[in-house]
């Protein structure tokens, strides 16, 4: 049977959240940096600005995004599960 396509929304929202936290991010390392160098060019707090505004692009994805799949293909096993699986192995197991 053919499953139905997903939508694929969850990518562009995704994309648009850490872009949004991004943003956030370095609107406020701008703002420190300008606070302790006032006297910097305006073209040196636009570098900082993007240049803080793709690195922490690339770290909100892989904090919200990325690492949580990697972490949730480490969930532990519940006990229930455990059990179960013990008790095949030492059924399974040669007498």
């Amino acid at each position: 049977m053919i499953e139905p396509r997903q939508s694929g929304w969850r990518r562009p929202v995704q994309d648009v959240g850490s872009f949004i936290f991004a943003i956030m991010y370095a609107v406020l390392i701008t703002l420190i940096v300008w606070r302790l160098y006032p006297t910097l060019r305006p073209g040196s707090f636009f570098l900082i600005f993007v240049g803080s505004c793709v690195a922490f692009y690339f770290v909100w994805k892989w904090v919200f995004f990325d690492r949580r799949a990697e972490l949730d293909e480490k969930v532990p096993i519940p006990a229930k599960e455990l059990r179960k699986r013990r008790k095949q192995f030492f059924e399974n197991l040669p007498r």
